[in-house]
């Protein structure tokens, strides 16, 4: 059932499992690149930093000779993982009662069951707060993030769970710093919508949309619609305004 973690390049994607030789005790996890996430496991455990305070107790105890990384089942479909992994767990589960890692049984809900002490709370935020990257490390996010396209399924999942949701700003007054307002602004005047043309470039638009360039050409709108127009281009300038009056 359970065989050996890729050993070459190849990026695979799938169920892998972390099993104790010693207690039997296993933990279950899906990624669409198991190599790549087997050494962050690893690299985890050996800092003691590990987000599974059980697994990282009996690694700990027992040691990394004790502990085997293996691949259960390779999923090409990015969309079965989830689906896939829900049915290891379950199988894992009724193989092997209490003998299991992980925190929470559900795939697609990872931190249920999972509750944090008061104390815990403190310490996150504590360590959380003034936690400032570097411009390396997110020019390194940047360009792991560049190029990536987020799929539609995995967008309706982020849609329904942010549905009813307020922004977690909305309300709020001077929750931006001078030096971040500047920052924000920068990267406003430098988005193309905001750029100011030349007298140059806004004649060559304007010839560009006479007569026939122009696509209402010979096209006559109803009053209907002219209306409905205009109020569309009221609402666009309020709501710029308003952006511009918070930025």
């Amino acid at each position: 059932m359970i065989t050996n973690t890729n050993t070459n390049n190849r990026i695979s994607s799938g169920i892998y499992c972390i099993r104790n030789t010693i207690t039997g005790y296993s933990y279950i996890g899906s990624s669409q690149d198991i190599n790549k996430r087997c050494v962050d496991h690893s690299r985890g455990l050996e800092n003691s930093t590990h987000f599974n305070i059980h697994l990282q107790r009996s690694w700990n105890k027992y040691g990394s000779i004790n502990f085997i990384f293996s691949t259960i089942e390779l999923v090409s479909d990015i969309k079965r993982i989830l689906i896939a992994e829900q049915f290891w767990l379950d199988e894992f589960r009724k193989s092997f009662p209490n003998h299991m890692f992980n925190i929470s049984l559900s795939a697609k809900a990872p931190m249920r069951g999972r509750t944090f002490t008061k104390k815990q709370k403190q310490n996150l935020s504590r360590a959380m707060s003034g936690h400032i990257r570097s411009k390396e490390h997110r020019k390194n996010l940047s360009l792991a993030n560049k190029g990536q396209v987020i799929p539609e399924w995995q967008k309706d999942i982020i849609s329904k769970a942010n549905k009813g949701r307020a922004p977690w700003n909305k309300g709020k007054i001077d929750v931006y710093s001078k030096e971040t307002l500047d920052s924000m602004s920068k990267q406003r005047l430098s988005n193309p919508i905001y750029h100011k043309h030349t007298e140059e470039t806004k004649r060559k638009i304007s010839e560009s949309q006479k007569g026939k360039g122009n696509s209402n050409f010979g096209r006559v709108q109803s009053i209907e619609e002219r209306k409905k127009r205009s109020l569309g281009a009221k609402l666009f300038w309020k709501r710029r305004k308003e952006k511009e009056a918070i930025l």
